[in-house]
């Protein structure tokens, strides 16, 4: 199994009874960063135009994407930024319902 950091080389052949082709190629393994600390979505108020301000916090200066969703299947990134920071979500339907979350990728 490859290690995070290495970089290993695959080897990969075909072959029939009449022709052969050898290909080599690199494979680097990156690591993935993932924030030890999830994000939170707090401190939301209701403002005076109807939008909604919340607070993300999270891992200082982890990247963070916020997503909206009207179905909690397809999200809809909305902002992407560096814990904590905040946002103002505009509402433009007041009888629909979103849904948000924060996300680390």
């Amino acid at each position: 199994e490859p290690l995070i950091g290495s970089t290993n080389q695959v080897v990969w052949a075909v072959s029939d009874s009449i022709d052969s082709v050898t290909n080599t190629f690199t494979v680097v393994v990156a690591p993935t960063t993932i924030p030890a600390t999830p994000a939170i979505l707090s401190d939301a108020a209701l403002l005076p135009d109807g939008s909604i301000q919340l607070s993300i916090t999270g891992a200082t200066g982890a990247r963070y994407i916020l997503e909206s969703s009207t179905d909690l299947s397809l999200w809809m990134p909305i902002a992407t930024n560096t814990a904590p920071f905040s946002f103002i979500f505009p509402t433009t339907d007041p009888s629909g319902s979103s849904f948000l979350r924060a996300v680390s990728r």
